[in-house]
Formats: structure tokens, C-alpha cells, sequence
């Protein structure tokens, strides 16, 4: 993950049984009018591996998009 200044993002990866688990986490401003109470995003994922030459707009993605859910926020 490149670190930046502006989107403080914080990660954790663990390999285990042949798969990746990883936790992106970052606060989210609430006062955002689409952010509040429970909502659902369609999210999708793209992995660049060296070790399979991948680079650019040569990489790995998502086969669908998965469903974020979000519990409810400020009301």
C-alpha cells in the first residue's frame, strides 16, 4: 500500500491455507450525507504479482464484485 499523507490508511495481510487475508482500514467523515446509517457498496479488488510479471494494467482482479456492507453510522 503507498502510504499518503491525505488518506490515512492502515493494512494487515496474513497468508494461510493457500489464501490472503487482508484489513484495510481508514476513518470515514461522517458528516458525509451518503455516509450516514447502514448502507451496501459494490466493491472490486486488483493485485499486481511481480513474481508473474504483472505490472500496470497487467494484474489480477476480482472475478465479481463483493458487497461492503456498512453498519449504520451518525444518525
Amino acid at each position: 500500500v503507498e502510504r499518503s499523507k491525505q488518506h490515512q490508511l492502515r493494512c494487515a495481510a496474513h497468508w494461510a491455507d493457500d489464501r490472503w487475508q487482508v484489513v484495510l482500514l481508514r476513518n470515514l467523515d461522517l458528516d458525509h450525507p451518503h455516509l450516514r446509517g447502514a448502507f451496501e457498496v459494490p466493491v472490486a479488488f486488483a493485485v499486481w504479482c511481480g513474481n508473474r510479471a504483472e505490472r500496470a494494467g497487467l494484474k489480477s482482479v476480482s472475478p465479481a464484485f463483493q458487497k461492503l456492507r456498512m453498519p449504520g453510522g451518525a444518525a
